[in-house]
């Protein structure tokens, strides 16, 4: 069964924290993880809960995670964020995205 790709959307802010990760190996897993999005993206990762109800995340390399959403009306995936995961850590990529969500963005 043929299915129809959908077209993945890096947000300006998660390609600025894409372009800040030192590691250029990391970068490229990244895009690349990130570019598989296209296929099935709702049967990659995890949904989240609470203050990030709505949307999604999926390991993209070591640490580093990414925050999408899924639009299934226009088959878009956005990728809101990309960071690491230090929890309890005021940067961790979750925190950073519940506040970015507490702003109105996204």
């Amino acid at each position: 069964m043929a299915t129809q790709e959908y077209h993945v959307v890096i947000t300006a802010e998660a390609a600025g924290m894409i372009a800040r990760i030192s590691d250029l190996r990391i970068q490229g897993q990244a895009v690349d993880k990130l570019k598989g999005l296209a296929a099935f993206p709702e049967s990659q990762g995890r949904a989240l809960t609470k203050d990030l109800a709505g949307l999604r995340r999926i390991t993209v390399a070591g640490r580093y995670r990414a925050v999408y959403r899924v639009s299934r009306m226009s088959r878009e995936v956005h990728v809101l964020a990309v960071g690491v995961r230090r929890e309890g850590d005021r940067d961790d990529v979750y925190r950073l995205m519940a506040r970015m969500m507490r702003r109105g963005w996204g």
